[in-house]
């Protein structure tokens, strides 16, 4: 289990400009967290599963601070299967990101903001390889 967090203060400073000086920077969080486990399902098992949490507060989206993108939590899962196939490695993996379907934002600046994908299910199967 990893716990990472951060406190940053990012602000506009050296514009000459006292109206921004001292703002937050654009697309800068004040925070952040995350939280990431993973767990054999049994002792000797082939089974694992995943969990990734990652909270971010609001970011400003002009130099000004006018205007926030809102903070948001989201959290990831995954189920992994490794084993042997024909003597190869394989692993299966199923994965849903953005389990509880919030609204978050990759980035935001200048009045624009890129969501992130919303509730998002993947299968990955890989035969050999390392």
């Amino acid at each position: 289990l990893v716990l990472t967090g951060q406190a940053l203060r990012a602000q506009i400073v050296g514009t000459g400009d006292s109206s921004l000086d001292g703002k937050q920077a654009p697309s800068v969080p004040a925070h952040r967290v995350s939280l990431y486990g993973e767990w054999k399902l049994a002792p000797g098992s082939a089974w694992t599963a995943t969990l990734l949490g990652e909270h971010q507060a609001r970011r400003a989206t002009f130099d000004d601070n006018t205007v926030f993108a809102p903070g948001y939590t989201r959290w990831d899962v995954g189920l992994q299967w490794q084993g042997r196939y024909a003597g190869k490695p394989m692993s299966l993996l199923l994965t849903v990101q953005n389990l509880s379907d919030v609204t978050a934002w990759e980035w935001v600046g200048g009045g624009v903001a890129y969501r992130q994908l919303p509730r998002t299910a993947g299968l990955t199967l890989i035969i050999g390889g390392t």
